[in-house]
């Protein structure tokens, strides 16, 4: 057996892992489109300390990948980040959040219409 396929199937445990972590309430983000102010929020859990959360917002855009964006999490202390979308492009974005509070880490994707 090639050593690679090993490593390839614990790489792939471990986004599982982040994955089912970050789907439990207490870890659930909620990520919210304005389209009226054109910003996106990504809101943290409340018992989430903010200063403790880092990491990374990759906005993926299926049919552009020149267009993509990757931000890097600043959590404000009301435990949201908000990112301006005015000059990002109408269409479906993938956002997909990796991030960590502590040693515990996460991960979460959603789609998202700019319009």
């Amino acid at each position: 057996m090639n050593a690679d396929y090993y490593e390839q199937g614990n790489v792939y445990q471990q986004q599982i892992d982040r994955i089912n972590l970050g789907q439990q309430n207490v870890y659930r983000l909620l990520v919210e489109y304005n389209r009226r102010d054109r910003v996106l929020k990504v809101n943290f859990p409340k018992d989430l300390e903010p200063r403790s959360i880092s990491g990374t917002i990759l906005m993926f855009r299926p049919a552009d990948a020149g267009q993509d964006q990757k931000v890097p999490l600043m959590v404000g202390s009301n435990h949201q980040q908000t990112i301006d979308v005015h000059d990002i492009s109408a269409g479906l974005w993938r956002i997909k959040i990796s991030w960590q509070e502590d040693e515990l880490k996460f991960y979460h994707e959603e789609k998202i219409i700019i319009d």
